[in-house]
């Protein structure tokens, strides 16, 4: 994540879409978020539109029952 991921979240995120861990480590978070614990740790990644994430997240909440998923947009 420290050399791909990171770099890739930034560059989507600056553009105005999202980056991030899908459901990973029992969380949903931003890769921007994470805390490398290595050089080459490794993470899920979810990058796109807005629209397109959220898409990835209701698949979560209908799919895996997973109730604290975030809305994009609603913050």
């Amino acid at each position: 994540c420290l050399y791909e991921g990171i770099p890739m979240a930034m560059i989507i995120e600056q553009a105005g879409g999202v980056a991030s861990t899908g459901y990973f480590q029992s969380k949903i978070q931003r890769i921007l978020d994470l805390v490398p614990t290595s050089i080459h740790c490794r993470c899920p990644i979810v990058m796109g539109s807005k629209r397109d994430v959220q898409v990835v997240y209701d698949m979560y909440r209908k799919e895996m029952g997973i109730a604290n998923v975030p809305m994009i947009g609603a913050e």
